[in-house]
């Protein structure tokens, strides 16, 4: 508890299971959380010291909440809730990102032009609402091609693109995953794909991890593994932390955190997409501060109302999050997984499904059915700890 905290009001943008943590340590810290959620079921609500179930995009609904209560900081880690907490915090005058910052960091188009013009390398892209126009799109380049909504998150309605026929059966999928109503369409990068959790304070760029990534079978492209530390050379490593810095000036990102995506090869580092908050799925709350023991959330609740800190680093351990993928088929019963959790150097496992529930075809982020996170003190101890798992929890399905 910091005493200048004590008592405080902070507005947090989502109650969802992976944005508990946020509210718990705002609590921790002496706060009164105000706390809103499309679902007035969410997890989060218990945890609130004020709870209203308010659309994350819904803007005015949003100002009036936080004017009513007279809310001293707003805070935000899903994508979703970005603009609303930077259009909430320059009519009320809270730290926060800028309109701009906020919207060029969720509207993909948008991201590509800014970035465009700062000079960091992307994938060529074409952005339209129109089956004709893809299709006059997609003759003029060169399959495969991906094919995203302009502005949503977790992979929803991404899918890479083979021929004409895979565009026109993906193209109306894709657009209504778009709250604006349009798609992307881009070049299919080739090289490794990685992500990196940066934290600004006063436009300064601290390094918290760089990933490499286990992509799903394509067309889909959610993730199913993250490797901390990357397996990237010495000279990747270093082109990555400029092309941070580059993206940090650039987009004007003064203070807070940063979730970028990149694709890596032996010529250059390019942008996938990135976003002013964390990574999801306990990464940014559990996998990261064991990795390198420097508290996340607190440094961002304190950076909310503008309080600087001291920024030390002190760990260097590997760490995995790793999507437990399911095959398809009725589950039967499922065994093992307190036993998995007592295993040294795991931080958390579960199987988010239950006996009877049915397994299918995963095309997204949302529908992964499990996950493990697990840390130590190299590469080769993770992963023996990784199959230690494998070996622990079963997974049994009804028999046809």
């Amino acid at each position: 508890m910091i005493n200048s905290l004590l008592g405080k009001k902070i507005l947090i943008l989502g109650a969802g299971t992976w944005l508990v943590p946020h509210i718990k340590k705002a609590n921790e810290l002496g706060l009164l959380t105000y706390v809103t959620d499309w679902s007035d079921s969410a997890e989060g609500k218990k945890y609130a010291h004020c709870f209203k179930a308010i659309d994350l995009k819904d803007k005015e609904a949003t100002l009036k909440f936080a004017e009513e209560n007279r809310i001293e900081a707003i805070y935000t880690s899903a994508d979703i809730g970005v603009q609303t907490a930077a259009y909430v915090a320059r009519n009320m005058g809270l730290p926060y990102h800028t309109e701009e910052l906020a919207f060029n960091a969720t509207n993909k188009g948008s991201m590509r032009n800014k970035a465009q013009k700062t000079g960091l390398p992307i994938p060529a892209f074409y952005t339209t609402n129109n089956l004709s126009e893809a299709i006059d799109i997609a003759k003029k380049n060169r399959y495969p091609l991906i094919i995203k909504p302009v502005d949503n998150f977790s992979s929803r309605g991404v899918s890479v693109l083979n021929n004409e026929q895979e565009l026109i059966d993906f193209f109306d999928e894709s657009l209504s995953s778009s709250f604006e109503g349009k798609v992307i369409i881009e070049e299919f990068m080739t090289g490794t794909e990685g992500s990196v959790e940066a934290i600004i304070q006063n436009g300064c760029v601290h390094v918290l991890g760089i990933c490499n990534k286990i992509k799903s079978e394509l067309p889909y492209r959610y993730d199913l593994q993250l490797n901390y530390p990357g397996e990237f050379s010495t000279r990747q490593n270093h082109a990555i932390a400029a092309f941070i810095d580059k993206l940090v000036e650039g987009f004007e990102i003064k203070n807070g955190i940063i979730h970028v995506e990149i694709m890596v090869d032996s010529e250059s580092v390019k942008l996938i997409e990135f976003g002013i908050r964390g990574c999801g799925s306990k990464v940014i709350t559990h996998l990261i501060p064991a990795m390198i023991e420097f508290d996340v959330v607190k440094f961002l609740i304190l950076n909310s109302f503008q309080i600087e800190q001291e920024i030390t680093l002190n760990k260097s351990r590997s760490g995995v999050l790793k999507f437990i993928m399911l095959d398809s088929g009725e589950i039967s019963k499922i065994e093992g997984i307190e036993s998995v959790k007592k295993i040294e150097g795991v931080i958390d496992f579960d199987i988010e499904r239950n006996v009877g529930d049915l397994i299918g075809l995963v095309k997204d982020g949302r529908t992964r059915p499990g996950y493990l996170l697990a840390v130590a003190e190299d590469r080769n101890k993770l992963n023996n700890i990784v199959e230690k798992v494998n070996k622990t929890f079963s997974i049994s399905y009804k028999q046809e």
